[in-house]
């Protein structure tokens, strides 16, 4: 009798799933502050899917500010405007222009780092260890059905609140996770940095409507 009375004492003491969600969006929305300027890092990009056999992995580095995104990896430039998109790959010497929907601004660097509350909810928060130093780990669904990420985790580094790990899956079972280093927030960004003019002779291709 008095061994089911501890057991039903421990159980009143652990936190419920609700209170778990309000401690996870208290830490999401201190985490979203210390993006809400600008941020520089450095990323490793691996991407798996169900649909082939291994990894595809890219590294590069990330600048980002408001709605603006520069990503420069070994194949690529890519800078971000809001729904725009300019792609540059100077191997075939060509500049891609596009725009994206509601859908793909899910996967743009604004909703994977700082925009989490127009798209996601935190459901669950732990504390661990990543590359030995504590982490939070959040998980994060999305607050609307139909949706195509079907939940973010996010690392978050203890105690700047900072995120070194982002990983994302889709309804198609394709994992997209972001490794970051050498994180610099409320960076100091070059003027110029979100603009990009191709050399002559470029191809450049609008897919704009």
């Amino acid at each position: 009798m008095h061994f089911v009375r501890i057991i039903a004492f421990g159980a009143l003491l652990l936190p419920s799933d609700s209170v778990l969600a309000q401690q996870a969006n208290l830490l999401l929305a201190d985490v979203m502050a210390q993006y809400q300027g600008a941020m520089q890092a450095s990323f490793t990009h691996t991407m798996t899917s169900p649909v082939w056999d291994g990894q595809h992995v890219t590294h590069g580095q990330i600048i980002l500010q408001d709605d603006r995104y520069r990503i420069e990896t070994e194949y690529e430039l890519i800078i971000g405007h809001g729904a725009d998109i300019w792609i540059w790959r100077p191997e075939d010497n060509q500049l891609l222009i596009s725009s994206t929907d509601d859908e793909g601004l899910a996967f743009a660097p604004g909703a994977l780092f700082r925009d989490y509350s127009r798209h996601y909810a935190a459901r669950d928060i732990a504390v661990t260890q990543e590359r030995g130093v504590p982490h939070y780990q959040l998980t994060l669904t999305p607050v609307s059905d139909n949706f195509p990420v079907r939940e973010i985790v996010l690392w978050v580094r203890q105690p700047e609140r900072l995120i070194t790990r982002i990983r994302v899956v889709d309804y198609n079972d394709t994992q997209m996770e972001f490794r970051l280093s050498d994180i610099v927030p409320a960076a100091d960004i070059a003027p110029g940095t979100f603009e990009f003019r191709p050399p002559d002779g470029a191809e450049i291709i609008d897919l704009r409507s």
